[in-house]
């Protein structure tokens, strides 16, 4: 039915961006590869016009939309890059144009569990907020998807053989596997 009407894609709007987003990524029965695609690069452009990697100028939201709008910014950043490398195409996000949009705080991530009551929060001891694993699984992806942003921002620009930065995404890929080689994963 979404995808039937098009109204969808007329007025841009978080909620439509989320609904697009997860179309996409999880409507595999409906969707084709390049029917995600297409889905992927309304999602963005909607991001894009709306500024979601920002707090609002005019009117700030305040902390928890804000941290809700940076976290959908990302997640379109992540799936982004993936379908961006996996299908050849230059991405819709660049990477080079949000290297400054810091990624969603652990503890906000930490109290996100869909999954579960809305009033639930991250287990605490203390002061000291747990990170589960779905947090530390998030950050992590989100770490390879800037590498993945700046490897892709190399293959569409003039200086993709410049050995040296090929040198060092490679040395960074291997610092984030090892890195996530000696995460403690037990929840």
């Amino acid at each position: 039915m979404l995808l039937e009407d098009s109204s969808i894609f007329l007025e841009p709007s978080e909620i439509k961006i989320q609904a697009l987003l997860l179309l996409a990524t999880h409507g595999q029965e409906v969707t084709t590869p390049n029917l995600c695609w297409t889905l992927m690069s309304h999602a963005c452009q909607m991001a894009q016009t709306l500024a979601i990697h920002l707090p609002p100028f005019r009117a700030p939201l305040g902390p928890h939309v804000n941290d809700q709008r940076n976290f959908l910014f990302w997640s379109l950043f992540m799936v982004d890059k993936g379908l961006s490398l996996s299908f050849g195409r230059s991405p819709m996000l660049p990477a080079y144009l949000y290297r400054r949009v810091p990624p969603p705080d652990a503890e906000y991530l930490a109290k996100f569990k869909p999954h579960e009551n809305p009033h639930s929060l991250a287990e605490t001891r203390g002061n000291e907020v747990q990170i589960p694993f779905g947090t530390l699984f998030l950050l992590k992806t989100m770490a390879l998807a800037k590498l993945q942003g700046d490897i892709s921002d190399m293959l569409y620009n003039e200086e993709k053989f410049n050995i040296g930065k090929v040198d060092t995404l490679q040395n960074e890929l291997e610092l984030w596997l090892r890195d996530i080689k000696t995460v403690s994963w037990a929840e």
